[in-house]
């Protein structure tokens, strides 16, 4: 059935409707960075997941441990190939490899430039791919 206009495609009376409110270009630019790195198309799909509950926020900052946490780590290890007792150094605290990242990044949905951050890997010149950064 075709879309029409003021009716929900659910047919229930949830209809979106534009709502108007202020930032600062400081917090704008925030929340853009958010929807991009989580995968949303813009910041209206983003504010509509959290609105919804498919999303939380966190005061705390986001660690390899809290991202496979949320997730089933059997699903994350037949996606990654990466062992479930890797996996569980990981909850523990333990850092992946620059290798190990790149299988993690579909399997968690984070990029992996995200992950690197969140790992604490440098930006650039990552020399050694099998190895965790140097501050772990």
């Amino acid at each position: 059935m075709p879309r029409v206009k003021g009716v929900s495609a659910a047919g229930d009376d949830n209809l979106k409707k534009r709502w108007n409110f202020s930032l600062t270009q400081i917090a704008r630019d925030g929340i853009g960075r958010l929807f991009k790195f989580w995968g949303y198309r813009d910041a209206s799909a983003l504010l509509e997941a959290l609105g919804k509950g498919e999303i939380f926020l966190s005061k705390d900052p986001p660690t390899l441990a809290s991202l496979l946490a949320a997730k089933d780590l059997i699903e994350v290890h037949e996606l990654s190939d990466i062992p479930l007792r890797r996996l569980k150094e990981f909850l523990a605290g333990a850092l992946p490899t620059v290798n190990e990242l790149m299988d993690l990044e579909d399997a968690l949905e984070v990029s992996q430039e995200n992950l690197m951050q969140i790992c604490g890997y440098p930006e650039k010149n990552v020399d050694n791919q099998d190895e965790p950064p140097e501050n772990s």
